[in-house]
């Protein structure tokens, strides 16, 4: 099973301001990605990823998450 972005967000320890801050989103874009309420681009993913990971010592990818990504 895929983890959500809002599990790795946990694991990682980071609360979601202190995410938002980092991957430079708004409370409003966090709160859509990461209970799929709409599908968001892989840019912004990557985005919040690069922080996940570097926190994480992990290398997720878009693709190898449970997230809603916009058709491309």
């Amino acid at each position: 099973m895929k983890p959500t972005l809002e599990q790795l967000r946990r694991q990682s320890g980071l609360k979601a301001t202190e995410l938002q801050r980092e991957a430079n989103i708004s409370h409003e874009m966090w709160r859509r990605m990461s209970k799929k309420l709409m599908p968001v681009s892989e840019t912004l993913v990557w985005r919040v990823l690069k922080v996940l990971n570097a926190h994480l010592g992990t290398q997720y990818e878009p693709r190898t998450i449970d997230v809603d990504l916009l058709d491309q």
